[in-house]
């Protein structure tokens, strides 16, 4: 494929002339039926259509909420912002309060002057806010207005105005929207296509959703960008069944997917070994996981189980990139597979490269080569000078695709930004925060020098947390309360450690824990694996008072803190009640089968009056049970059910309650 250059907006128009008739996207409502597409050619009518209805409001340079349901509208409402060179501000459809805020947080930080939406998303969140500046925004309704037939005639983006904002995920109370520019846009667009050898024969199948930039750029733009095909889902129709997504692959010959660890972990737990014998994965050239840490154990299973699929244990291909980077920074599919690179715990604790046997030491997977168009270099982040060979630093990343900071924030821009090296005044640097070292050409990933969590492919900022858990008990110690991440059995876990109230220190810790256990996961939805309590003064800090984390989690793991309590305890056991003529009693039987089944745990293990946080319920779980009520009970719950009545006892009562509601 001929290198394309210009702006996306040029890329359609050529696509639509070059290939009128071919499906740019298709989509699959329920992950198995196909609702709607869309030629290369109603893709861009439609996103001209868009462009003419929102320039009636807006001008160059606004900005605008993209709030869509799962679906092509979105596509066609961000391309329809790129036409008329309005700022794209992509956001997830608040089904909570949380996201509610989240939405309004961006919304603030961007000072959006409308709100794209489909009918639906226009009429349900007008009057959901309490927020009177989102109440009284501009909502463009996309979905209603009929195609214009009159070509669009306003002037197209130069390539370095902004196209749209990234906001990346996680925090709520300050979040931090990416400036990508259309030259950015453009360079990572060249990049990927270069990665995963991308061309007009490529057919992507994706459940990831739009508002994130793995599934907008990794997946949606690219295709348009090579002129190929793309078959997208709802997220949660895979994670209600993972078999759909593998489908999707078979039945349209898919050859690219990519995802976070999780999913591909999510297919081995949840596919089965009589529904694998109906997929035919022969097609995939590239399978990309990237977007959080990258297990082997994870890859090698992967590889073995669907290896009678006719699956090419080849194709995996780890994968590091970034919003700030636009997306992709290295990956490339090796003939032999990923590369390992194992080595010795103590010397990588030290920040040392010192390889070791793989009984011995740690499997660290390569994220592949970089690419043509970019400058990588490993840093030593305190002298700001390039590490030597076997020394790990932080990853700075310099090319036409490192965006140009974040939206109204200078300071913190050109902080990250516009790094440079020590005694150097020329090139600048996107620093990255991540930890890693080059070895034969290809980057290896080691750790985070930033504090940020990254958990099933979503970003945690630890001050979210901490915050979280001082305000849910008096007995916490304000400024006293860390939260980092512990590697796990299935990955990266969240572990929390808080110095106790001096007046505090008898109190009923178990208790206690339950109640942060149930804070984070209402406000954050988030699971956390791990609480441990300080006695005062226990935690590390510099001299003036800051927190240090990542010291905190090297004593920890060295059993060199005061702790008073550690959760989890044992626990406790209660037997599970038979099925019995009053509803309650039925609807938590039923509850508690279906929990233990999704956490893998024992009913016998579950007490019903303790919240489900304290079994390990994380997102996917609580997205699964949520499910499975629906369609046992033919009612619809709201999104935070798990968070909002946290116990199977609350479960079953509001359940009970609405059943009987609905049955006067």
């Amino acid at each position: 494929m001929s290198k394309t250059t210009g702006n996306l907006v040029k890329v359609i128009q050529q696509r639509a002339v070059e290939h009128p008739n071919r499906i740019a996207l298709r989509f699959l409502a329920d992950g198995e039926t196909e609702t709607a597409s869309l030629t290369y050619l109603e893709l861009n009518s439609r996103a001209q259509g868009i462009a003419q209805l929102i320039s009636k409001t807006l001008e160059p340079g606004d900005r605008a909420l993209l709030c869509y349901p799962p679906g092509l509208e979105f596509v066609c409402g961000f391309l329809g912002c790129l036409y008329a060179r309005v700022i794209a501000v992509p956001v997830y459809p608040p089904g909570s309060e949380r996201r509610m805020g989240r939405l309004e947080s961006i919304l603030k930080d961007c000072t959006a002057k409308a709100i794209l939406a489909d009918t639906k998303s226009s009429n349900k969140f007008q009057g959901a806010s309490q927020e009177e500046t989102l109440a009284q925004l501009c909502w463009i309704d996309t979905e209603t207005f009929s195609n214009s037939n009159e070509p669009w005639i306003g002037s197209l983006p130069s390539p370095r105005e902004l196209a749209f904002l990234q906001y990346t995920s996680g925090s709520t109370g300050s979040p931090k929207g990416v400036m990508v520019s259309h030259e950015n846009l453009i360079a990572n667009l060249g990049m990927l296509c270069e990665v995963v050898q991308a061309n007009t024969d490529t057919k992507i199948v994706s459940w990831l959703p739009v508002y994130h930039d793995m599934g907008l750029i990794g997946c949606v733009l690219l295709s348009l960008y090579a002129g190929s095909e793309a078959t997208l889902m709802p997220p949660v129709a895979f994670i209600e069944q993972p078999l759909r997504w593998l489908k999707a692959v078979t039945r349209y010959k898919g050859n690219f997917i990519t995802a976070p660890n999780f999913a591909y972990d999510l297919c081995l737990r949840k596919i089965k070994s009589e529904d694998r014998e109906t997929l035919d994965l022969s097609t995939l050239e590239v399978v990309s996981n990237g977007a959080e840490p990258v297990r082997m154990e994870t890859i090698r299973q992967f590889q073995d189980f669907f290896a009678s699929t006719k699956f090419r244990a080849k194709a995996m291909m780890p994968s590091y990139g970034l919003a700030e980077a636009t997306l992709v920074v290295s990956g490339r599919v090796s003939p032999n597979g990923p590369k390992v690179c194992t080595l010795q715990r103590e010397a990588l604790e030290k920040g040392k490269v010192v390889e070791a046997t793989q009984t011995q030491g740690k499997s660290i997977v390569s994220c592949g080569p970089l690419c043509s168009e970019e400058t990588v270099v490993i840093v030593n982040p305190e002298t700001r000078e390039p590490s030597q060979p076997n020394e790990i630093g932080e990853i700075w990343v310099s090319g036409p695709h490192v965006a140009a900071g974040y939206w109204s924030k200078p300071d913190i821009s050109e902080e990250i930004f516009r790094a440079r090296l020590a005694g150097q005044s020329g090139k600048s640097f996107l620093r990255t925060g991540d930890l890693g070292f080059l070895k034969d050409g290809e980057l290896f990933i080691t750790g985070r020098l930033k504090d940020m969590l990254i958990l099933f492919g979503r970003n945690h900022y630890p001050q979210d947390i901490e915050q979280t858990v001082e305000a849910s008990s008096n007995a916490i110690k304000r400024g006293s309360c860390v939260a980092f991440a512990l590697e796990g059995k299935k990955g990266d876990e969240a572990c929390i450690v808080a110095e106790l109230e001096r007046t505090h220190l008898d109190d009923n810790c178990t208790l206690l824990a339950e109640e942060i256990l149930q804070a984070v996961g209402r406000e954050l939805e988030l699971s956390i694996s791990r609480i441990v309590f300080l006695k005062p003064s226990g935690l590390p800090k510099t001299t003036s008072g800051k927190l240090q984390r990542r010291l905190t989690r090297t004593k920890l793991l060295a059993c060199e803190l005061p702790i008073v309590f550690e959760w989890p305890e044992k626990l406790s056991s209660l037997t599970v009640q038979k099925v019995a003529e009053d509803p309650v009693s039925r609807i938590r039987t039923e509850l508690v089968q279906w929990f233990a089944k999704s956490v893998q745990i024992s009913p016998e293990k579950i007490d019903s009056s303790k919240p489900l946080a304290t079994y390990g319920l994380d997102s996917l779980a609580a997205f699964e049970l949520g499910t499975r009520i629906e369609e046992t009970y033919k009612i619809n719950v709201p999104n935070s059910l798990v968070w909002d009545y946290p116990t199977v006892d609350a479960i079953a009562e509001y359940l009970a309650k609405a059943l009987r509601k609905r049955a006067a």
